[in-house]
């Protein structure tokens, strides 16, 4: 199997779609029904009318910050429609719609947490519902208090049943230099982006993702060349 790692770059994906690439999609992570059930259930921590309160998301005392694993972060929800999520934020999102393609199957938003110094939140959307939320900010937290920039052993003391993955191809200068490795707790709904950290020499909890729990995961939702999805023993991720 094989991805096209998108995150931060649409200059990647639009070389991508230059050279021809021939995109294999999944199916949706969960259908609307699964994912309207789970919004149903639960109560987000936010005010009825959050576009007039909350401000500049990261930086409002109102804002919610815990991550719920197979179900939000913060008041941003799986399932939830673009509108939705955008009216949690004042500052007008980078936005890319591919839905219309068939080698791209996704949108996303994404807000950058420039008071921090980092990529912040990617929201992924298909039919305009959210199956895929991406944490890049240690704002927002587990919990059990796991957020990004942990150290692994902090994840394997909370979580069971982690399947580890490599993102072959998938290295670059922002991300340390080495290829992606990704921990799964597929029936939490929960999975880890461990980028290398050259400054520590060692893999650090970078990125956390939020998705429909029991489903297949992939980063960003699909898959395409030239980038490959491995997996590989739990011991080996962490090199």
């Amino acid at each position: 199997m094989k991805i096209l790692f998108i995150t931060g770059s649409l200059v990647t994906a639009l070389l991508a779609v230059m050279a021809g690439c021939v995109e294999h999609p999944i199916p949706p992570s969960a259908n609307l029904g699964e994912l309207n059930a789970i919004r149903q259930k639960q109560t987000v921590t936010a005010t009825p009318t959050p576009a007039k309160v909350a401000g500049k998301y990261f930086s409002s005392p109102q804002s919610d910050f815990s991550i719920v694993e197979g179900v939000r972060a913060g008041a941003i929800q799986l399932g939830g429609t673009t509108g939705e999520i955008k009216s949690l934020f004042d500052e007008v999102p980078e936005e890319w719609n591919f839905e219309d393609k068939a080698y791209l199957p996704f949108h996303s938003l994404h807000w950058n947490d420039e008071a921090l110094g980092n990529r912040g939140v990617f929201v992924f959307l298909r039919k305009d519902r959210a199956v895929q939320i991406q944490v890049f900010t240690p704002r927002f937290h587990l919990t059990n208090g796991i957020k990004s920039g942990d150290d692994p052993s902090r994840i394997r003391e909370h979580y069971t049943g982690i399947e580890a993955y490599k993102l072959l191809y998938s290295a670059g200068e922002i991300d340390g230099g080495k290829d992606r490795v990704y921990w799964v707790v597929k029936d939490k709904g929960i999975a880890f982006g461990l980028y290398y950290a050259p400054e520590k020499q060692k893999r650090v909890a970078k990125e956390i993702t939020i998705f429909p729990p029991n489903t297949e995961f992939f980063p960003e939702t699909h898959i395409s060349p030239p980038q490959e999805w491995e997996r590989i023993d739990i011991v080996d991720s962490l090199k």
